[in-house]
Parts: C-alpha cells; structure tokens; sequence
C-alpha cells in the first residue's frame, strides 16, 4: 500500500541501518522503497527452540485423541485469519480435493482474527464445513504441528513465514506458496513443495 511504503521511507531516513527478515524483503526495500543498498541487511528470523517443541513424546496422538480425528489424514495452518495468507484459496483447494479424492481428511485452522465469520460462512458455502475445523488460537501450536501431516501455508504475501521454519524444525512437510521470502525458508522439494 501507498501509505506503508511511503511509512517505511520515513522510517529508512530516520535509520542509520534497518534489518530484514528476508532476502526479499531487503530487496524490496531497496527496489521499491528506494533505501540505500549499504543501509540494507538481511537476517533471517530464528526460533526459539526451547517454545517450539512439543509437551511430550504422546503429544501426537493426545491432541487426535482430543479433536477426535483419529488416523485422518490432517492439514495444518496457523496465523492469523486474514486474506494476505490465503485462506480462500485454501478453501477452494479443499473443496476441490473433496470432490476428487473420497479418502478422509481434515484442515485444522489454528488462528483468529477480523474474518473468521466470514471464512466460517465461505467454508459453509463450498460444502466443506465437514473438512475445515477452526480451532481460534492456540498456545499448543508445536503439539498441533506434531499432531498434523502436512502443514499448509497459501499466502499471497509474506515477508518470511516464521511458522514455516517452526513446522520444519519439528519435522512436519510444507505446502506453501512461491511468495516473498517462503522459498528462503522451505526448500522446494526437499522439506516440502512451494
């Protein structure tokens, strides 16, 4: 948007140095914003290895216990419920894999936000409602990724993707897509597919 790049110019002006949380970022800053190239570096975020882990070696099969899903193929995302990380699209793949594929499955949505009345509604008007479970937010998100098969992420715009590198650091595949700063966490095709 206009006003968050002219807000960020201000910002670079008033800056000795600023960091980036990506390769792309950084890029972005110099390329679109017009910051300096000498004043840009990037540094990727890390995680806290001691808050992404999981609460015991029974975590897996404790949370399908408790949401009742059993050996259900599960899809995890989580973040917050916005249109910048492509809920709809998610959706409509849901939809699309319900109707191909009879195999039970189950989207597991761990976030809140502005549009979670909206994207109730959308999942109710695709005949998915069965497939997508919101979940609100969670303080548990390592026991739900230990708990998940596939972690799925669709956004349309991202900067780095910090729940990218969680999933990945306790094992758990991607399907993510090919935007902003994604690809420098996941590895197409190795840990997971962009």
């Amino acid at each position: 948007r206009r006003w968050h790049v002219r807000l960020d110019q201000l910002c670079t002006a008033w800056s000795s140095h600023v960091i980036a949380v990506s390769n792309e970022t950084a890029d972005h800053l110099v390329r679109v914003e017009g910051a300096p190239s000498a004043k840009v570096t990037a540094i990727h975020n890390g995680i806290d290895f001691e808050r992404v882990r999981a609460s015991g070696p029974d975590a897996r099969q404790r949370i399908r216990r408790e949401m009742g899903i059993g050996d259900v193929f599960t899809f995890l995302i989580a973040g917050r419920l916005h249109p910048e990380k492509g809920y709809e699209h998610l959706f409509e793949a849901t939809r699309s894999l319900k109707s191909r594929d009879a195999r039970p499955f189950i989207v597991l949505v761990a976030g809140d936000g502005p549009f979670l009345n909206e994207y109730q509604a959308k999942v109710e008007s695709l005949g998915v409602a069965d497939r997508v479970r919101f979940l609100g937010f969670r303080n548990d998100l390592p026991d739900l990724m230990s708990a998940s098969d596939l972690f799925v992420l669709p956004s349309v715009a991202e900067a780095f993707g910090l729940v990218l590198a969680e999933a990945l650091y306790l094992g758990l595949p991607i399907l993510s897509t090919r935007v902003g700063g994604i690809p420098e966490v996941v590895d197409d095709g190795v840990d997971g597919r962009l």
